[in-house]
């Protein structure tokens, strides 16, 4: 992985602490129905991607961006994170 273990930590430590803050049964629900063209687990990874990004002041695009960090690259830290749900 491209991603630097800070920025990945700093990844982890915010996605975990907005599903906690929503509430681990409201996230396992939209799971199942979060609406997708191609991949349903990467449509639910971005999701909650732009919902902690939000969240957070768009400050994990921005630290991705200063390490010229890319989408594929974020989703695959994303995607390791969010693996349980899977």
């Amino acid at each position: 992985m491209k991603m630097t273990n800070d920025l990945y930590e700093y990844f982890d430590i915010t996605i975990n602490e907005n599903i906690i803050s929503a509430g681990l049964d409201k996230v396992k629900d939209f799971r199942k129905t979060v609406l997708y063209t191609d991949n349903q687990f990467n449509a639910f990874c971005w999701s909650i991607y732009q919902s902690t990004n939000r969240l957070n002041n768009f400050q994990l695009g921005d630290l991705a961006s200063q390490q010229g960090l890319n989408d594929s690259h974020k989703l695959t830290a994303i995607k390791k994170i969010l693996r349980q749900y899977k």
